[in-house]
């Protein structure tokens, strides 16, 4: 009941946004994007130049009306590590977390194509888009589907859920990063409460951002 509170109070902090005058663009750009992108470089100890490079191309394809889908998320990962071409993982990779059992390389594919099956469904649409974003986080953590840039290709797909949907890109703090792991680690548990509080929690902090704008 809490966590439905929530959400019908982010829709209530949308529909006040879009009902101003504040640029969404503008928002994303001068006030979101440089604080995610210190996040997400961080997390996935990468330099914050190339993590911009995957978030430009997140943007480009939004606003072009391209969803989420297996291509995307092979070309997210080659945006994040420009210069490379990915191919799925080939190799095992290392736990994150003790709970983290990445899938056997020769898995990831059939696992991908399960999952963009199911995003498709009806089912998948019937959640909150905050939900799609918190088990797309989960699932492809647990996939793996890369070497290098991985956590950061995960991320964005996940972050892609709702630019589609028309919502804000989420406004973690850089000392949200250990709260994030610890909610991610529990989320491979099984338990992903944690994980959706932090989400919620992160957009509506950029919805905040925006109506203080529009108060000012």
């Amino acid at each position: 009941m809490r966590t439905a509170l929530r959400f019908a109070a982010l829709a209530r902090k949308k529909e006040l946004l879009e009902a101003g005058n504040s640029d969404s663009r503008e928002l994303l750009r001068q006030r979101i994007l440089p604080g995610l992108v210190e996040f997400e470089a961080f997390r996935g100890g990468l330099a914050e130049p190339v993590v911009s490079g995957g978030f430009r191309f997140l943007l480009q394809a939004a606003r072009g009306g391209r969803g989420p889908d297996l291509d995307g998320l092979i070309a997210l990962r080659d945006a994040v590590i420009p210069g490379t071409k990915a191919g799925l993982r080939l190799v095992p990779a290392k736990p994150l977390f003790p709970a983290h059992a990445p899938l056997e390389p020769g898995a990831v594919g059939p696992a991908l194509d399960r999952f963009f099956e199911w995003t498709s469904s009806p089912g998948f649409a019937q959640m909150h888009v905050v939900e799609q974003v918190t088990v797309t986080q989960v699932r492809l953590h647990e996939i793996y589907p890369f070497g290098e840039g991985t956590e950061v290709s995960v991320s964005l797909l996940a972050h892609w859920f709702l630019l589609a949907q028309g919502y804000l890109l989420p406004a973690y703090r850089f000392a949200d990063a250990g709260e994030f792991a610890r909610a991610l680690e529990a989320g491979l548990e099984f338990r992903t409460e944690d994980l959706v509080n932090l989400n919620l929690q992160a957009l509506g902090r950029a919805y905040n951002m925006g109506l203080d704008v529009e108060a000012s």
